[in-house]
């Protein structure tokens, strides 16, 4: 099956992979909250990253080195988000 796979392909399943995998090593925890922004520390493999998430819009950031892309962070960020029932209607799927 993964040489069915583009690269893009595989290096967004290994994104999704680590993001749920630092929720499940709990090495992700809520900063800052406010009604439409969330504010993360997220600790990364060798660095703690502050992730903000805008409720509003669902734009992301993360100060990695992965500017400008979603990185496992900011996924790690939104699927956290999810989880505790806290959603944008950018987030659901269309019907």
């Amino acid at each position: 099956m993964e040489d069915d796979m583009s690269r893009e392909q595989r290096e967004n399943l290994h994104k999704w992979g680590k993001a749920r995998r630092l929720i499940d090593e709990d090495k992700i925890e809520i900063k800052f909250k406010s009604e439409d922004r969330y504010q993360f520390r997220i600790e990364g493999d060798s660095t703690e990253y502050t992730v903000g998430v805008d409720i509003d819009t669902g734009e992301s950031f993360c100060p990695c080195q992965f500017k400008g892309e979603n990185c496992s962070h900011q996924l790690a960020a939104h699927l956290f988000l999810a989880g505790i029932g806290v959603e944008n209607d950018r987030y659901r799927q269309e019907k």
